[in-house]
């Protein structure tokens, strides 16, 4: 019985090798040549402003004053208490459930519009805002709290509304 499970394995393992050196040689020599590359890519201007946008919804949902501080441009307004999240641990109940769109026809010129759509778990309300990013020192922040007018916003897209790029798309 041992010599025949002997014999089995070293016939399994000698079809093995025929077929990766005789019938697959392609296969094996593309796997084996291929060097796996880990690029440190730096993200790139759009990626480093909806990173703040996304920022900004995480903000918005758990109240954070230190966070809100980072993105915005001018912060004249302390309604939170510093350091203490009003709603803390509500991005998990958040989730997936945000929308983030992008006009970045005037990147340029260091202003990127967007539309989001973000779920509040604890109000259980879904806001939508137009979000105005301006780059400052280095840094992508929104013009103001609460975001931009609707009229702002379609003067600003105007000719541009279908060239918005989906940079999240809500999901329950």
């Amino acid at each position: 019985m041992k010599k025949i499970i002997i014999a089995v394995a070293t016939t399994a393992a000698a079809t093995f090798i025929f077929c990766s050196v005789f019938l697959f040689p392609s296969f094996i020599s593309e796997v084996s040549n291929k060097p796996v590359k880990q690029e440190n890519k730096k993200p790139t201007e759009v990626e480093r402003a909806d990173k703040a946008v996304y920022t900004w919804i995480v903000s918005a949902v758990e109240g954070d004053d230190r966070l809100r501080k980072t993105v915005l441009v001018k912060y004249d307004q302390d309604l939170l208490e510093i350091g203490k999240p009003l709603y803390p641990n509500t991005l998990k109940d958040m989730g997936e459930r945000y929308t983030i769109k992008r006009f970045d026809h005037l990147k340029e010129s260091d202003r990127i519009y967007y539309y989001i759509e973000y779920y509040h778990p604890t109000n259980q309300l879904k806001y939508a805002k137009n979000l105005l990013m301006v780059k400052e020192d280095g840094y992508w922040k929104s013009s103001s709290l609460n975001g931009i007018p609707s009229g702002a916003m379609k003067a600003a897209i105007a000719g541009y509304e279908d060239q918005g790029v989906l940079v999240h798309e809500y999901k329950e």
